[in-house]
């Protein structure tokens, strides 16, 4: 569902796509989302809702280019698409900034992370694009009974993404301290 549209095995709705990674866009997402929540209910299924900030294309583009900025994110979307199963739903939810729903409990944050880290590993020394691009994950669980819509769902997600990168900063400035 969330691969590239040249790349994809079912035909995608084009007005959907977000145009430089070619993966749903929030309208797209939200018109999944409906779905895949009622039909979570109906079955009584969690969803999983991973919220993933790509770090680093900011300066990318101050340092390379926005060609290389726009870039980086496109590399970005390609290794989400690697790094979750083909039914989860992958959206860009802002600038530099996914979302992916997935049916059950999905990838913890730290799994993700990782994973995401090893895909965008330069593959050459002076490739400065892939090289500055890091990431940023949090992930919930909706459970069928909760009575949330979609922005809350992902404000959630947003929020222990946020969590996660304070608890790392404070984690770092103790070992600094030692």
């Amino acid at each position: 569902m969330f691969r590239r549209a040249k790349k994809a095995s079912a035909p995608q709705d084009r007005d959907s796509e977000e145009g430089l990674t070619r993966v749903l866009d929030r309208s797209g997402l939200t018109a999944v989302a409906a779905e895949m929540l009622a039909l979570a209910s109906r079955t009584r299924e969690a969803v999983a809702c991973t919220f993933i900030e790509v770090r680093g294309p900011r300066t990318v583009n101050d340092v390379d280019g926005h060609d290389a900025g726009a870039e980086a994110v496109e590399t970005a979307a390609d290794a989400l698409g690697a790094v979750f199963r083909r039914s989860d739903v992958l959206a860009r939810w802002g600038s530099n900034s996914f979302v992916v729903l997935s049916l059950g409990p999905g990838p913890g944050s730290d799994d993700v992370e990782r994973r995401m880290t090893q895909r965008l590993q330069p593959s050459t020394e002076g490739d400065s694009s892939e090289k500055s691009v890091g990431i940023s994950a949090g992930r919930v669980v909706h459970m069928p009974w909760q009575e949330e819509d979609l922005d809350q769902i992902v404000e959630r997600a947003d929020q222990e993404m946020s969590r996660r990168c304070q608890l790392e900063r404070t984690r770092d400035q103790d070992f600094e301290e030692q």
